[in-house]
């Protein structure tokens, strides 16, 4: 169910308007005016992730909708975070390189932001994939489905020598192209792991859900790309069993990890 933000939290960012539903984010995004509008997860990490980002200036290959202000200098207010909307939309089917590309743009222009203690905090599903990718929790399947096909995948996760950094970990969907301007880059999903283990779930991405064949995978650069497209591939897995808890109908995607699954081990 989608919630809109208070009149009153709209006009403390500056916005104005009537709140335009938007597709993505989980479909709670709301346009108004020149600001885009969602619910957060996590209010520390929005705020910790609106410092860092707001001062990152667009680059030659991407574009940022950078996290805003309210006019007290919060990045959340009632629970609400506000972003500077951009024009594009999100239509990787075909377009997989120039995702990639965006990808290194975007993460070189972030590299030289530190760890935040927060991101070693956090709880939901999305941070306990991470950390079972990374060997540094383990996943409790749902079924024996599960287990089989984490076990096929844990092998191969082996030790990488690839320093961390901050990423955006859900790019396949979060970048929105349009004619003329580089790609968007939006709703960051921050991580500090190696820049090619984003790449890795791009390509993983492109395989589960959008019909992508194997080749796509000699677009990763690197000895150890056999080895993050495991864990990309854990990642997923490991949100999927979790979210499995709430709703045991998404167990019917286990089919599209059975069939890339063979294509890495």
């Amino acid at each position: 169910m989608r919630v809109l933000p208070p009149r009153w939290v709209v006009e403390r960012f500056g916005a104005a308007g009537e709140p335009e539903p938007l597709c993505g984010g989980q479909n709670q995004s709301v346009r108004v005016g020149v600001l885009v509008f969602k619910p957060v997860l996590d209010a520390d990490e929005s705020e910790w992730l609106g410092s860092v980002l707001s001062p990152i200036p667009d680059g030659p290959g991407f574009r940022l909708a950078r996290p805003v202000r309210s006019r007290d200098g919060h990045f959340v207010v009632a629970g609400f975070q506000a972003f500077e909307w951009v024009a594009g939309t999100a239509s990787p089917g075909g377009r997989w390189l120039k995702v990639l590309e965006t990808a290194r743009a975007f993460h070189a222009a972030i590299a030289g932001i530190p760890p935040h203690p927060l991101l070693a905090r956090r709880r939901h599903r999305w941070a306990l994939s991470d950390r079972v990718s990374f060997g540094e929790a383990i996943l409790v399947p749902v079924t024996e489905r599960v287990r089989r096909l984490a076990e096929a995948l844990v092998p191969l996760s082996g030790p990488t020598t690839d320093p961390p950094t901050l990423i955006h970990g859900d790019l396949s969907g979060n970048v929105l192209f349009a004619d003329g301007i580089p790609p968007a880059v939006i709703d960051v999903s921050p991580y500090y792991r190696p820049a090619i283990f984003a790449e890795a779930v791009i390509v993983v991405d492109a395989w589960l859900w959008h019909g992508e064949g194997e080749g796509l995978a000699s677009c990763l650069r690197g000895p150890d790309s056999r080895r993050y497209l495991a864990r990309a591939l854990l990642f997923r897995l490991t949100a999927l069993n979790e979210h499995a808890r709430e709703d045991p109908a998404v167990l019917g995607e286990l089919e599209f990890f059975e069939r890339v699954i063979g294509w890495v081990t």
